[in-house]
């Protein structure tokens, strides 16, 4: 079972209190609450266009795996996912849903399998297995504020997060996770 939105936030601010007093866990113990900030700004200003619940909550989780991946080399070349979005969305918002259903479908999609079309762009986006991205999700249409909230997020350096913010199912080495790229079987 994914985490929720209220999950991984209550995790982050348990940590921040774990670690409060020591320098260099103090440090990102702030880290990890700035980056639950930007994610919880998206959040709120998702909720507010109306999308919400089971939905919101599973696109938050692909959008944190997103970005984590984005800064730590998973997506190649680095910050491919906040480029595309960046780069191919139009600045007030109208088609960027659409641009996330496009990356959600490709990183359910063993290589082997997609079409030969696939943006250049988009080509460093390895499959990920373990069923993240399997659910099909309605659409979140997004406008200039979501779009600014998520472009946000993406120039955040998620690669210094506490795996601790994710209630310990992310563990330090990413390949024993069920849900990080794996080569099609």
């Amino acid at each position: 079972m994914p985490l929720s939105w209220n999950e991984i936030r209550t995790n982050a601010i348990a940590f921040a209190k774990e670690w409060k007093g020591e320098t260099r866990e103090e440090a990102e113990a702030k880290f990890n609450i700035q980056a639950a900030e930007r994610l919880g700004a998206l959040r709120d200003a998702l909720e507010e266009s109306g999308y919400t619940g089971h939905a919101l909550e599973r696109l938050l989780v692909r959008l944190l795996f997103c970005l984590f991946a984005d800064k730590t080399g998973i997506f190649y070349p680095r910050d491919a996912f906040t480029l595309y979005l960046e780069n191919h969305s139009r600045e007030d918002g109208s088609d960027l849903g659409l641009h996330l259903e496009e990356i959600f479908e490709l990183l359910d999609t063993p290589k082997g399998q997609r079409s030969k079309n696939v943006p250049e762009d988009l080509q460093g986006l390895d499959y990920v297995n373990g069923g993240l991205f399997a659910e099909r999700l309605k659409i979140a249409h997004f406008d200039r504020s979501t779009r600014d909230a998520l472009v946000i997020c993406g120039r955040f350096d998620w690669s210094a997060i506490s795996p601790a913010i994710f209630g310990g199912c992310v563990p330090h080495d990413p390949s024993m996770m069920g849900i990080f790229p794996s080569a099609p079987t």
